[in-house]
């Protein structure tokens, strides 16, 4: 079993059992992402002076 279809079957769970989660999860998603964004973006800058520098 893939990892993603063992996640996407938890938040299936989670969501049938608390629509809170599923309220809290819709704010904190698009935290996440923006976070995991910014960290791709910091690790690209840093490459890309890395080079420049060289």
């Amino acid at each position: 079993m893939k990892i993603t279809e063992l996640i996407t079957e938890l938040i299936t769970e989670l969501i049938i059992d608390m629509p809170l989660i599923l309220f809290i999860s819709i704010f904190s998603i698009p935290m996440l992402l923006g976070d995991f964004a910014h960290k791709v973006v910091n690790w690209y800058v840093d490459k890309t002076t890395d080079y420049l520098l060289k």
